[in-house]
């Protein structure tokens, strides 16, 4: 989905329109790159995520993206929710899990345990950027931070948290 022109917004909506044409741009290269040797490589084939407006509201935002190959993530499709606060980006985005998944860093509500979102919030990250500090916290949990003690206390039991997430990532 094309962004509004960065002309006919302002403040927050400005810079995620110039954050979603950067992220387009990445992508699109990323493209031309790939079928140089593979010629019906897709978008899908060279991003980790699809970034999208949820409508034409450029506050609100949908973020896509699979499990990383060779993890306990892997074949499943997960997807962010992301609001936009109007003194973004000094203050971070609202993100969390449409389909909350079972990680100790994650509430049962979705919302996702992150200094990154939280206190260690910088201006200059992107969504793109949260969202792949998302994905490493996936493979990498905080266990000192936990938001879901189920998944916290299974982290105890050697294989437990990983069998368990294999079999079913989801709340």
């Amino acid at each position: 989905m094309e962004p509004p022109s960065r002309k006919r917004t302002k403040g927050p909506g400005r810079r995620i329109a110039k954050e979603l044409v950067e992220f387009n741009k990445e992508v699109e290269a990323k493209l031309v790159a790939a079928r140089a040797t593979v010629p019906d490589a897709t978008k899908e084939d060279v991003s980790e995520m699809t970034i999208e407006t949820v409508g034409d509201d450029l506050m609100h935002l949908k973020v896509t993206f699979n499990g990383p190959m060779d993890t306990i993530w892997a074949g499943h499709a997960y997807e962010l929710d992301v609001s936009i606060p109007g003194t973004y980006p000094i203050d971070p985005p609202k993100i969390k899990f449409v389909r909350p998944i079972f990680h100790c860093n994650v509430y049962s509500s979705g919302a996702i345990c992150l200094d990154t979102l939280q206190s260690k919030w910088a201006g200059s990250l992107t969504i793109a950027q949260v969202t792949r500090t998302i994905m490493l916290l996936m493979q990498d949990p905080n266990k000192s931070s936990p938001a879901n003690v189920d998944a916290s206390s299974m982290m105890k039991t050697a294989g437990q948290w990983e069998a368990r997430v294999k079999a079913n990532p989801f709340i």
